[in-house]
């Protein structure tokens, strides 16, 4: 492999947005995804479907970056470090793979750390912040009379929930009904894999993180669209709004936070945790050990390169003077941008054709990619994101596409966001759009 390289290998269920950060950065990626959408494809040096029945094995990597299209140098091909993207923290044989051919990257016992509810819970408490109660669903099946109760201090007085701990975006979270007997309950298949809940009210947000060999710090929020209904669960993602303005203690409380789970975990790069936010009170929820939907309005906002900066950070390089800068930077970054970023998916309303006359209209809707990352340009607007490559077919409930929009105004945004959302379900739920 070549000695430098400006390649990074980029690998998820849904990559377009690492993948134009990505490349505004002066990186080349290498994209393997499953959803293969066209404006994934054009930020994407080399791009590979990975089909839902297929593992991704060593031989297939080495044989998509050496397959290279005619008139692509080595320099873009051979990568020295790889950023996954969701769906694949909890995919440890390939974790596995992966740190075995890029040595900075985190290996799995790291992932199995990051990803353990029960570190989440020591890692919040350490720092202030609080977890929701919690429990095993083992247990829980095995002696049926022994279900959870709101404890006298508890922060709810809500239903409680079941988590699957190995889904994302918000898949896997059913509400836990304690009245009825969880043996005949389909949770009790997931029992390995899940725990009862209680359910926190209050603002959904999301915070991007840094550890480093030095330390760990909080780079910006955002805030989760709020819940809309779904035909698979109250809680799937819908959206991002972001930045989030926050007081100086909340922010030191976040960077305690940081330095507690870089300290114990060893962790290096980028990461985020959701938490819920009630006044002063910070909720733990999840911690995500990869690059999240919301990273691409934090970048764009702030004028943060996460990429590059992930890319110092595994490689050692965030040390002493570049860290020290960082800091400095990040007080800064952290104050109330001139501009507000949202995203807002689009589900399928009903079963539906994707004919390529709806693709090239979202794609002749958009900004070009400039408009989004020069943070120069104040100006308002709405355009399409994750375009579909070609005509598909779109089952109820499926992500057929996302709106992005940028504004100076949090509410305006959040307003002109929410009249295009409906405006393209109207559209797609219309007789005029094919079935």
């Amino acid at each position: 492999m070549a000695d430098l390289s400006d390649a990074v290998l980029v690998v998820g269920f849904t990559c377009r947005s690492l993948a134009q950060c990505a490349n505004g950065q002066g990186f080349s990626p290498l994209v393997i995804d499953r959803c293969g959408d066209r404006d994934t494809r054009k930020a994407a040096k080399m791009h590979s479907l990975w089909l839902s029945d297929e593992d991704i094995t060593d031989e297939a990597i080495d044989d998509f970056l050496n397959n290279r299209p005619s008139g692509l140098d080595a320099k873009s091909c051979f990568p020295q470090f790889c950023v996954l993207a969701g769906g694949t923290e909890n995919n440890l044989h390939l974790i596995a793979r992966l740190s075995r051919m890029f040595p900075n990257m985190m290996n799995p016992a790291q992932y199995l750390s990051m990803r353990c509810w029960k570190n989440w819970r020591n890692w919040s408490e350490n720092s202030g912040m609080l977890f929701p109660w919690s429990w095993e669903l083992g247990p829980i099946l095995s002696e049926p009379d022994d279900l959870p109760r709101t404890p006298t201090d508890s922060a709810s007085d809500n239903a409680y929930l079941f988590k699957r701990l190995d889904q994302a975006g918000g898949l896997g979270i059913t509400a836990w009904n304690r009245e009825e007997s969880p043996l005949a309950s389909p949770l009790a298949l997931a029992s390995s894999n899940g725990i009862v809940q209680e359910r926190i009210d209050g603002q959904s947000v999301g915070v991007t993180f840094l550890s480093s060999t030095r330390d760990g710090i909080a780079l910006g929020c955002t805030e989760a669209w709020p819940a809309q209904p779904h035909p698979w669960g109250p809680f799937v993602y819908h959206g991002s709004v972001g930045p989030v303005s926050l007081p100086e203690e909340d922010w030191q409380l976040l960077d305690a936070f940081a330095k507690n789970v870089t300290d114990a975990s060893h962790w290096k790069g980028l990461w985020q945790a959701d938490f819920i936010r009630r006044g002063s009170q910070w909720y733990l929820l999840e911690i995500n050990p990869r690059w999240t939907a919301s990273m691409e309005l934090l970048e764009a906002s702030t004028g943060l390169e996460l990429v590059r900066l992930h890319s110092l950070a595994v490689s050692g390089k965030l040390a002493n003077d570049a860290w020290q800068k960082l800091l400095q930077n990040s007080q800064s970054s952290r104050i109330a941008s001139s501009r507000c970023f949202a995203k807002r998916v689009v589900y399928a309303p009903r079963s539906i054709e994707v004919s390529e006359a709806m693709i090239e209209r979202w794609w002749h809707h958009r900004l070009p990619l400039e408009s989004f990352t020069n943070g120069s340009d104040t100006s308002s607007g709405c355009w399409f994101a994750d375009i579909p490559n070609e005509p598909m077919q779109f089952e109820t409930g499926y992500p057929v596409c996302s709106i992005i929009g940028v504004s100076a105004s949090t509410e305006d945004l959040k307003i002109a966001m929410e009249e295009r959302h409906r405006l393209e379900i109207e559209y797609l739920s219309s007789s005029d759009s094919p079935e």
